[in-house]
């Protein structure tokens, strides 16, 4: 463990976090001069892989700060609070998106024919730290200008994957939004399809 830590230590010196041979990933460039400041939720990775970025990435976990089982608008709360972006995989929070000040990023999509929701922790150790590697000052973008955005995930296997960052689209938004109300058992009244995206868009809903 010491010895993981001194590694840790000069790869952050150099701006490089360098996680081949721990989880078969390769190095991971980050700038040393600013962290990012990030709450993960349960669903993304386990604790043991988020230490590895802990020398280099401002990284808290949902359940290190006590926030699994806590309403969606109490873990924004906290991300507000802590500055930190809120990356999840959870598209509930889309519902809340227009309370957040702190900027949410949502991974989405899939490796191979399994859902991103549906990969394994081994699968996950791989391409999550992809993302980290070639978005940076995307991520970067989220937590400046307080943007909702997806990373979707595509590819076929482990060896052979990419990343992409965007908006949600309306569709996406109201699809999301009508599935989140549904489950709670707290549909509203019918809205002109209209005015609900244009009400989503605004933070209303």
């Amino acid at each position: 463990a010491r010895a993981l830590a001194e590694s840790l230590k000069q790869n952050t010196t150099l701006g490089t976090l360098n996680l081949e041979g721990v989880f078969g990933v390769a190095n991971i460039y980050i700038p040393s001069s600013s962290k990012l400041s990030i709450i993960l939720d349960e669903n993304i990775m386990d604790r043991d892989l988020i230490a590895q970025f802990i020398a280099v990435l401002d990284v808290r976990a949902v359940t290190e700060l006590r926030l699994r089982d806590m309403a969606y608008e109490d873990v924004i709360k906290r991300a507000q609070l802590d500055g930190r972006i809120l990356v999840t995989c959870n598209t509930d929070y889309l519902s809340e998106h227009g309370m957040a000040r702190n900027g949410i990023l949502v991974l989405w999509g899939r490796l191979g024919n399994k859902r991103f929701v549906r990969l394994t922790k081994k699968e996950r150790r791989i391409v999550v730290p992809g993302l980290f590697q070639t978005h940076r000052l995307k991520m970067e973008e989220v937590r400046n200008y307080n943007l909702v955005r997806f990373a979707i995930l595509s590819g076929n296997d482990l060896n052979d994957f990419k990343w992409e960052i965007r908006p949600p689209t309306d569709e996406e938004l109201t699809r999301y939004f009508l599935k989140y109300v549904e489950k709670e058992g707290a549909l509203p009244s019918p809205m002109p399809q209209d005015a609900q995206r244009r009400r989503l868009k605004e933070g209303r809903l």
